[in-house]
């Protein structure tokens, strides 16, 4: 009784309270009609309940106005496509397509943590992959696609740790 559970850094919930995508979206914004929506590896969470952020990560539309938010934040710009939003009560949340396609895309080193995690992870990865080498103008396609090939394999982690090297331009020195 009163025992609180910590849900991310800054966010706790009553033990008994089961964790849930809500609740987890919720506990990403002070206020649920911030117009923002949430990505990357905050948005891996809210999926899969695995991995809480110390940082959320939070985007915006290129047709409205920067949110200003009283947390620890990472607010990038960007356009979405229909379908790569989904709503979970007031919060909008990056779909499980276009979060892995961002993790690999813009943070590598975090693809690893948070792609597996995903129940669904292997045909995600495959339907990113499609999308990123079907779209001619995807940018940074030379990080993402060594990034998401290296997951499906993942039962060779040098072969990660080695794509997650080469995208960030580390040289093997070996």
């Amino acid at each position: 009784d009163g025992v609180l559970d910590l849900e991310r850094p800054g966010v706790a919930v009553h033990s008994n309270e089961p964790s849930t995508r809500l609740l987890r979206a919720l506990a990403c914004v002070v206020d649920p009609g911030l117009d923002a929506v949430v990505g990357r590896s905050a948005a891996a969470w809210v999926h899969t309940g695995r991995h809480a952020p110390a940082t959320v990560n939070l985007f915006y539309t290129i047709n409205r106005t920067r949110p200003t938010v009283h947390l620890p934040a990472d607010v990038t710009r960007t356009i979405f496509l229909p379908g790569e939003i989904q709503a979970f009560g007031p919060v909008r949340v990056t779909s499980p397509l276009r979060t892995v396609m961002d993790l690999a895309t813009w943070r590598p080193e975090q693809a690893r943590r948070h792609i597996p995690t995903f129940t669904d992870a292997p045909a995600l990865i495959r339907a990113a992959l499609a999308h990123i080498e079907g779209t001619p103008n995807f940018r940074h396609k030379k990080v993402a696609i060594p990034v998401l090939e290296a997951l499906l394999t993942a039962g060779d982690p040098v072969h990660v740790e080695h794509a997650l090297d080469s995208a960030h331009g580390v040289e093997d020195s070996g």
